[in-house]
């Protein structure tokens, strides 16, 4: 029997400079080294065998030039992202929620898009849609305007569930079924049971002209591909149980091998 052999880097600045993990001579200035070596420090810490190292060594790989450089993209990259069937992240700017939402047409969501978000993600599982479609399936406020006291003032309906084809409805499988029946344009109140697993969120009307969020963003954004006027989203959240920001949601994307589309971008493009 041939025993397998795993090199076991040793945590110095060699290890760090090493072409297979970081490009530190051509890497973006704002990815400090010492951070990065601070965190596989930790990161290494935790390691108990061979499998745990192997996903650390995944883990760092696409902390590489072309990977760091192309982190954000364009309004033309991120059509190509959505028509590929990837998701994306929608980052609002630092002065409102200063947050990264995971993001995927709700026409193109699948059990494995949703299985994502509820792992990795972490955060409320919502579907953006138009005040038409939430017309169309009678669902009304979670709360009246007047009355909402969220601070984004982000409008709620009341949750669904498929009528048909799914379980509890709380499974990734399930939940994507809703989603695909919310963006299905045929689909009639009648195809839904409340309440439910799915949360909508009915956008402004006017878009981001009316309000900068990733409610609104997600429907632009499912225009632009020309694709239904529905979305799938979910806020992402640390291992330390924190809204992932700034640096940290960089490397999230860059480990997740997720392009992020700013709402900025979005709005002076619009």
């Amino acid at each position: 029997m041939h025993k397998c052999q795993i090199p076991i880097p040793v945590i110095d600045h060699d290890f760090l400079k090493h072409d297979s993990y970081i490009d530190c001579s051509e890497a973006r200035t704002d990815f400090h080294l010492i951070d990065i070596e601070r965190q596989v420090i930790e990161d290494m810490s935790r390691i108990k065998g061979l499998r745990e190292l192997w996903q650390l060594l995944k883990h760092y790989k696409p902390y590489t030039t072309s990977k760091v450089n192309n982190l954000f993209c364009t309004i033309h990259e991120a059509v190509a992202e959505m028509r590929h069937n990837r998701m994306l992240i929608i980052q609002d700017h630092a002065g409102r929620e200063n947050e990264g939402d995971l993001f995927i047409p709700a026409a193109y969501a699948t059990p494995e898009h949703v299985n994502f978000m509820i792992t990795y993600g972490k955060g409320l599982v919502c579907a953006p849609i138009t005040y038409k479609r939430a017309l169309q399936l009678k669902l009304p406020l979670m709360v009246s305007e007047d009355k909402n006291e969220e601070y984004t003032k982000c409008n709620f309906t009341i949750s669904v569930d498929a009528r048909d084809g799914i379980g509890s409805g709380i499974s990734a499988f399930d939940r994507a079924q809703t989603i695909k029946a919310l963006s299905n344009p045929t689909s009639q109140a009648t195809d839904f049971v409340r309440p439910g697993h799915i949360f909508p969120l009915i956008a402004k009307e006017g878009l981001l002209v009316k309000r900068t969020g990733h409610t609104e963003a997600a429907i632009h954004l499912a225009l632009i591909a020309k694709l239904d006027p529905s979305g799938v989203i979910c806020e992402i959240i640390g291992d330390d149980g924190l809204m992932v920001r700034g640096k940290d949601l960089e490397r999230f994307a860059l480990t997740h091998d997720i392009k992020i589309i700013t709402i900025e971008t979005l709005v002076r493009n619009s």
